[in-house]
């Protein structure tokens, strides 16, 4: 198999047992163009970017919201606190031959739940704001490995996350199995919440811990162009 068939890619496994459209923030063009030009070779697939030919294949993989699930854990005095949300849309487009991408992994934060109406009313109004901050977006840069069919594969995403307008710097580990254009993936990554500025719920008794273990798992479709 040439290196155009093992395609480079990752989206996490067990959560602790444990995000689309086709539109990326200016900022993001802006920074995926400075890093070689993937985001032109992206849109047209040959472009002039510092005097050469951008012939690179591109990748691209859609994630399916009714076929994704995602959970999360928060260890806390008592017991840890398990939770899930909802994925709003996703895709993910890379370079075959660089590892380079773009894309979008939409994750409604409106829809985390843990079950218990009182935590979650406070999960909502002091941690997420999710009436100021609907959602939490995780736009990828790098992907490293490479994916190969009828085996399943061990990846790493490089990328940011934002979470409340701002952007942090965070690594998905992958765990990937391809079937021809159909793709099997589980995606594990911890988010320090307290350390990015959003609130400690903490009360005197009752201690949370300040980073959430945060899995995904999603089954999607892959394409070339």
């Amino acid at each position: 198999m040439d290196q155009r068939s093992a395609i480079g890619f990752s989206l996490g496994w067990s959560s602790p047992e444990p995000y689309g459209s086709d539109r990326v923030p200016r900022d993001m063009r802006v920074r995926l163009i400075s890093k070689g030009g993937l985001s032109l070779c992206l849109a047209v697939g040959l472009v002039a970017t510092s005097g050469s030919i951008c012939l690179a294949e591109v990748v691209r993989l859609d994630l399916d919201p009714d076929r994704t699930a995602i959970s999360f854990s928060l260890p806390a005095t008592l017991h840890a606190v398990n939770g899930t949300m909802r994925l709003e849309r996703g895709f993910i487009a890379f370079e075959a031959a660089t590892g380079r991408a773009q894309g979008e992994v939409v994750v409604s934060s409106r829809s985390a739940a843990t079950g218990h109406k009182g935590r979650d009313r406070v999960m909502h109004r002091k941690v997420l704001d999710s009436d100021r901050f609907p959602s939490m977006v995780f736009y990828p840069e790098t992907v490293k490995g490479s994916l190969v069919d009828g085996e399943t594969v061990d990846l790493v995403v490089e990328g940011s996350i934002e979470l409340q307008g701002e952007l942090h710097p965070i690594v998905w580990l992958t765990r990937v199995e391809r079937e021809a254009d159909h793709l099997s993936v589980g995606i594990k990554f911890d988010v320090p919440y307290v350390e990015w500025g959003l609130t400690d719920p903490s009360k005197l008794l009752l201690r949370v811990g300040r980073v959430v273990h945060v899995g995904i798992h999603a089954q999607g479709t892959l394409s070339k162009r």
